[in-house]
């Protein structure tokens, strides 16, 4: 079949424009259609990028300004791929690399995506000397001494960041072993702090918990930008992808249907230095439909969950016959549909997190900041109970797959599964350090209203490493417990465990779960 292709070259000037322009011509072509890009560096400032109102899952508080600006955006087109040949998109500023939505057919091949300033500063402590530390910041960590004599880092749009600024620290060892959080912060913790030869001369009350080598991460939790983000798409395809830095959270698949994601590294460049590519999870899929694949990957380094596959709870409001007005509870998490017409819901009680009765949405009527209002097929006013009942969209859970990947140097969970679909993951090698489970099955209806219960899950083959934590943690957040439970149908098996804690399984409220674990290392709460 003959393609129509369109082909680019880096440029010295801001690229948003020419890719727009260039899209515009494909999309009055015959598909199948095909930007190729000859391998260097495409530069997009956030000055010339594309703005869109877009609300992304997990992203933005109601208080923040939902306007995205954009370095390469996708709107309604088909039939498309992109082929990198290893070029980098390169974002300079606070954006979003890349955004697709209403799409279909989308492949992105060999691309790598790094940003100039990356949000998250590091620096490297050079030499440790009793009670002072001599770091030096890493050369794309922008920093400057403001006029109160204060160091500041300058973040991505030249803004500054003072040391008393809303800043999470991670901290990763010498060997990049472990990559985790860090209650102690070294910059609100120093005395004082001296620029000398080699870097910053960081002075302490006494000595501080600081070792040479270690790199030290800084960051303001907002995540106003994402890395890429597929929204209400079909047959996304991402392919041999590296996303060296990513902001907010590194991909995010929303109400979107068939994503596969395959030989994909989220991680530091080589040699850049850098210990941090993800300012959150790397990969976040809430609410979509279909098969999610996601293999063959290498994850390193990130803020928050490698990969995190859920659906959102909404609080039922109120209820007038077959009207239903609901409300998103999760402040990240608010201005878009979660339903659409056809599908089938569950009234689900938060307090036993039980589901209690299904039923279909008839038509969806908008979204108003946090409030979603829908039509369902028949009266459901029995669940009217104000605050009492959630509602789940059990069409959009994805069968998924992970599987052949590798997941290190993350302070969290290595992988967070609640999906209602046919899920398996194989062939994995977790190596956590973090005090925290490797791979968690929840499901939480009043904190993060991350939904739901499983009801067919595999975990075989894969490899634990060093885990501080339970391997397997099957614990939805449950207040009052009832007689039926929350997940069901999981099996472990055939899966390695080295240099792990005691305890490699724990299971709360779920029926028919089986494993080949030894008894001494499971527990049931």
């Amino acid at each position: 079949m003959k393609k129509s292709i369109v082909e680019l070259l880096p440029a010295a000037q801001s690229c948003c424009r020419v890719f727009e322009n260039a899209l515009k011509t494909l999309a009055g072509m015959p598909p199948p259609r095909v930007l190729s890009l000859k391998a260097g560096v495409y530069r997009f400032d956030k000055a010339d990028s594309i703005a869109r109102m877009i609300f992304v899952s997990n992203t933005i508080s109601q208080n923040e300004d939902p306007v995205k600006k954009i370095g390469l955006l996708l709107e309604n087109m088909e039939d498309l791929t992109v082929e990198g040949n290893g070029a980098t998109l390169l974002m300079n500023g606070d954006m979003s690399a890349v955004i697709m939505t209403g799409c279909r057919n989308i492949t992105l091949k060999e691309l790598c995506i790094d940003y100039v300033r990356p949000r998250v500063s590091e620096m490297t402590a050079e030499k440790v000397d009793k009670c002072k530390v001599l770091f030096k910041p890493h050369a794309d960590s922008l920093w400057k001494i403001d006029g109160n004599g204060e160091f500041c880092w300058v973040d991505a749009d030249g803004a500054l960041e003072t040391r008393d600024s809303w800043q999470v620290v991670q901290c990763a060892t010498a060997d990049n072993s472990s990559n985790l959080r860090s209650v102690f912060n070294p910059l609100k913790e120093a005395e004082k702090f001296e620029v000398i030869s080699g870097g910053i001369e960081f002075t302490y009350r006494e000595a501080p918990p600081v070792k040479a080598g270690e790199v030290w991460q800084f960051r303001h939790p907002s995540r106003r930008a994402n890395g890429i983000v597929i929204a209400n798409c079909e047959n996304v395809t991402l392919d041999g992808m590296k996303l060296f830095f990513t902001p907010g959270l590194g991909v995010v698949g929303q109400m979107s249907r068939n994503i596969t994601i395959r030989n994909h590294r989220h991680a530091p460049a080589p040699g850049s230095g850098r210990r941090c590519s993800a300012h959150a999870d790397c990969i976040q899929i809430s609410s979509c439909y279909g098969r999610v694949d996601i293999g063959n990957c290498f994850f390193s380094g990130s803020q928050d969950d490698p990969v995190n596959i859920h659906g959102t709870y909404l609080e039922v409001v109120k209820i007038s016959g077959c009207e239903a007005e609901l409300r998103f509870c999760q402040s990240e998490t608010w201005g878009w549909m979660p339903f659409a017409q056809g599908d089938e819901v569950c009234f689900v009680d938060r307090n036993d997190m039980c589901r209690k009765e299904f039923c279909f949405v008839a038509a969806v009527k908008g979204v108003w900041g946090d409030t979603v209002k829908i039509t369902l097929d028949r009266d459901m006013e029995k669940f009217a109970d104000s605050g009492h009942f959630v509602l789940e969209n059990m069409s959009a859970y994805p069968d998924a797959d992970v599987h052949d990947s590798v997941f290190e140097c993350y302070p969290t969970r290595g992988l967070l599964l609640t999906s209602a679909g046919k899920c398996r993951v194989f062939n994995n090698e977790f190596r956590q350090t973090a005090a925290r489970p490797a791979i968690h099955i929840s499901g939480d209806a009043n904190n993060w209203y991350e939904s739901g219960g499983v009801r067919d899950v595999q975990i075989f083959r894969n490899r634990f490493r060093f885990c501080r934590d339970v391997a397997v943690n099957i614990m939805p957040a449950v207040p009052e417990p009832g007689e039926d439970t929350v997940h069901r149908n999981i099996r472990v098996f055939d899966n390695r465990f080295e240099e792990c804690s005691k305890l490699l399984l724990r299971s709360c409220s779920v029926s028919d779960l089986t494993h080949d674990i030894p008894e001494e290392s499971v527990e049931t709460v």
